[in-house]
């Protein structure tokens, strides 16, 4: 009974990543739209607190407001970096789980119903790598490229995909009871 759910919760789990991945392919995947414009801040943005302190200040507020974006800066760098972190780590372990699942395929494959469920979950690992080798590349440099992310977008959809069938086939007989 612990398989047949584990088979449904993956099912439910790919949908979502195939309706997640559609909605920001229409987005990420449109080269026509010119997103700097669309990004651009006009003027430099200041902290809503500022409107409470008094024009005569002076150059202190000026400081407090360099200050206060040099912090925001370090936190977003940070917080970067830890997604840098998650994104090298799910890399490294769907590498392994990539490995793994070539000789489980090897071993499952004198029987063609396993092999094509061992098969699709090999094609799906490896729509998992480049995935997150994708959103590695963006956010381990702080760099926005459009093309990396929607090579990641494409990839993210592959993955579900190709996870789908191999889910609904596994269930057929991890639900017998």
């Amino acid at each position: 009974k612990a398989n047949c759910a584990n088979d449904w919760l993956t099912f439910m789990a790919s949908l979502s990543e195939v309706a997640v991945a559609g909605a920001t392919v229409s987005e990420d995947c449109n080269f026509d739209k010119d997103w700097l414009k669309l990004l651009k801040i006009t003027k430099e943005e200041e902290p809503g607190w500022k409107k409470f302190v008094p024009a005569a200040a002076g150059p202190k507020v000026d400081t407090v407001i360099k200050f206060d974006k040099l912090n925001r800066a370090h936190e977003v760098r940070n917080f970067n970096w830890a997604v840098c972190a998650f994104d090298v780590s799910n890399s490294l372990a769907y590498i392994v789980r990539e490995v793994i699942q070539i000789k489980q395929a090897v071993q499952a494959c004198p029987d063609p119903y396993n092999c094509a469920i061992s098969i699709l979950n090999v094609l799906a690992s490896f729509g998992w790598i480049v995935r997150f080798g994708s959103v590695m590349a963006v956010d381990c440099t702080n760099d926005e490229n459009q093309r990396v992310t929607c090579a990641s977008d494409i990839a993210e959809m592959f993955a579900g995909l190709v996870n789908l069938p191999a889910n609904g086939m596994a269930s057929t007989g991890d639900c017998a009871f």
